[in-house]
């Protein structure tokens, strides 16, 4: 039995009402914060999250409705949870052509962030680490983002995390940028993305276990919807739609790739297979629905015979 959850809704907010929560600290006017898209809200909220750091260690951030324009990396140090309410989802953006975003260098580690995950909030002087396997209970949930066009470097959220950290129900307007995902940990859920080369971008996970995306939906991507290198990706009943390529393994890498309940729409080929030569690689599909999907599957080496493609379409 084919089961498929429809996508979320975009900017539909979860938390209408700020939670009750005496410790938490609210980036609001009375921390600086603008929140109307024009004013640049850069510094204002790092130091509301640099606050958590240095008071309470860990905890939570609330984040109202408005629009946050910013024009650089946000550090979100470990076992700090940024959380949107309002009426209308929070959103993040950047300002079409951000100085510092319009080049990258290399696939990954380009450091052309809108967001990224560290370790913990380092002394005055010591150099930003990358979250990693130690970096726990990290997260975003109820906040959109968005990057304008002329940023094509920019990649919305680096999550190279680890366990306890997730991200939820947040909508990515990728639109000409590089992804909204690079390098992921743990896992996701309720995601939209839209737009980018690519929606997510990811090597081996800081702990080396598999990551799991649910319910979500990537659309529009112009290489592939995702980009993966021995992630453990784990697809469970997600959408992804007008791409090129749903899940691009390249040949020299393996993956344990699982997917279930997945729709795949309006894509040429399915998953590009990766090495297939190794022992260690493994593809498991169960129950996909393909609709316009010209090749399922697209093998890179000479032992594995080529796949036709699906005779009839359907909706």
């Amino acid at each position: 039995m084919l089961i498929l959850l429809a996508a979320p809704a975009c900017a539909e907010s979860i938390y209408t009402q700020r939670p009750p929560d005496p410790l938490a600290i609210v980036a609001d006017a009375s921390a600086g914060l603008h929140g109307d898209g024009v004013a640049d809200d850069t510094v204002a909220l790092q130091s509301a999250i640099d606050r958590v750091a240095e008071t309470t260690g860990q905890g939570l951030i609330f984040l109202p409705s408005g629009r946050y324009r910013i024009s650089k990396t946000i550090y979100l140090w470990s076992g700090i949870r940024l959380i949107g309410y309002g009426r209308e989802r929070p959103v993040i953006s950047l300002a079409p052509n951000t100085p510092g975003y319009q080049s990258g260098h290399g696939f990954l580690g380009t450091g052309r962030y809108m967001l990224q995950f560290a370790s913990r909030k380092p002394a005055v002087g010591q150099k930003i680490v990358d979250a990693n396997e130690f970096t726990f209970y990290s997260g975003i949930s109820n906040v959109d983002f968005e990057i304008g066009n002329g940023n094509p470097a920019a990649i919305c959220i680096r999550f190279h995390v680890a366990q306890h950290s997730f991200l939820s129900h947040i909508h990515f307007a990728v639109g000409q940028g590089r992804a909204a995902l690079e390098d992921v940990g743990n896992q996701a859920d309720s995601l939209e993305i839209e737009g980018g080369d690519y929606g997510i971008i990811s090597v081996r996970t800081a702990p080396a276990w598999q990551f799991l995306l649910m319910d979500s939906r990537l659309s529009g991507q112009r290489i592939a919807a995702i980009h993966t290198e021995e992630v453990g990706m784990t697809l469970i009943r997600d959408r992804i739609e007008h791409a090129p390529v749903a899940v691009e393994i390249p040949p020299d890498m393996r993956e344990q790739l699982y997917g279930r309940d997945l729709l795949l729409r309006d894509v040429a080929v399915g998953v590009v297979l990766g090495d297939t030569t190794s022992q260690h690689h493994q593809v498991t599909l169960d129950n996909i629905r393909c609709s316009h999907v010209g090749h399922l599957l697209r093998a890179t080496h000479d032992n594995v015979e080529g796949f036709s493609p699906i005779a009839s379409p359907s909706d």
